[in-house]
């Protein structure tokens, strides 16, 4: 709540907020709750949970004294947009199309609908070498989305045909990109990436306003996940047999 409420836009906090918690943080928790362990991550060694969580605390140290120690940048600030360069652009696009197109023919496009754990076999099927499968899977869908900026920046610089051309094209990758990372069958980082990266691309973030209407958005719909993941352990634990 100190976020929405205060009168600058901390765009650090918030994404370190919904990267470490929300994407990677709330379904351990859930597991917990549960008793269950992730079945999407094999061979998990557990002689390193206390080497993981000294991570996990010096590196939520770290971000409270950057955080506090950080330069404040005024929102009147004026600021221009990057340059892009169309070439490189329509030449990233072509490329991330194409890893998209192998990615998909080779697990199947229906497949891409399965829940985590069914596509997670089809993968392990199309893909032997799961290196390989990561990389053709990383460069279609970073590729896209870092395609997908620079259209949007070219069409907001472009004028005439060349505005519309982009235009057409960020609309065309968009669908790609959320094809690709639905949130049925990708993990929850990589659909939260892609959905910040869109969402600050066509100004999520560009006022005080919209910036607490996001925040406030994902704290209420964190804090139903929540109260909904709770209440469902609650009946799974009561539904459960009770053992001799």
């Amino acid at each position: 709540m100190g976020i929405i409420a205060s009168a600058s836009r901390h765009l650090y906090e918030m994404v370190l907020w919904l990267f470490t918690y929300v994407f990677m943080g709330c379904a351990p928790f859930v597991q917990q709750r549960l008793g269950d362990e992730i079945g999407t991550t094999p061979r998990l060694d557990s002689h390193y949970v206390d080497g993981a969580w000294g991570i996990v605390y010096a590196g939520m140290l770290a971000a409270v004294a950057g955080s506090a120690a950080g330069r404040r940048v005024p929102l009147e600030t004026a600021s221009s947009l990057p340059a892009s360069s169309p070439r490189r652009t329509a030449a990233l696009s072509l490329f991330s199309f194409a890893m998209s197109i192998i990615y998909v023919w080779k697990v199947g496009p229906a497949s891409l609908f399965l829940n985590r754990y069914a596509f997670g076999a089809v993968q392990e099927t199309a893909f032997p070498n799961a290196v390989v499968g990561a990389l053709v899977f990383g460069w279609a869908s970073m590729g896209l989305l870092v395609a997908l900026v620079g259209q949007i920046q070219l069409s907001r610089l472009s004028t005439g045909r060349a505005k519309a051309r982009w235009l057409a094209g960020a609309w065309v990758t968009g669908i790609a990109l959320a094809y690709l990372n639905n949130p049925l069958s990708s993990p929850r980082f990589m659909v939260g990436t892609v959905f910040l990266g869109g969402l600050a691309a066509v100004g999520g973030y560009a006022t005080q306003r919209r910036f607490r209407a996001v925040a406030g958005l994902r704290s209420w719909a964190c804090s139903w996940s929540s109260r909904f993941s709770t209440s469902f352990g609650d009946r799974q634990a009561s539904a459960a047999p009770a053992t001799p």
